[in-house]
């Protein structure tokens, strides 16, 4: 197993030629999930600013910016604990 082109949190820009992506093509986005396949190819999730979502995107369909957010720009760190001390919902 190899380690993916791009690393967690790292920008990017979506370059796809898929119709599909059509919507988000040149867009700035971020990486937020990477799975490889069974054949070894990379495939990202990638939160587009412009249209806070993610896109799943090949890592050929995207271009590196040199630049990286970082993890509390997308996650809280608060934690919800129920009357019983467990984690979830009360």
């Amino acid at each position: 197993m190899t380690e993916g082109r791009f690393g967690w949190y790292e920008k990017v820009r979506v370059t796809s030629a898929d119709l599909a992506k059509a919507p988000v093509h040149g867009e700035l986005g971020a990486i937020l999930g990477k799975a490889q396949s069974e054949h070894g190819r990379w495939s990202y999730g990638v939160f587009v600013y412009s249209v806070n979502e993610v896109w799943s995107c090949w890592e050929d369909e995207l271009a590196p910016t040199g630049a990286f957010d970082v993890r509390e720009s997308f996650y809280s760190e608060s934690v919800r604990v129920g009357p019983s001390g467990r984690r979830g919902r009360p």
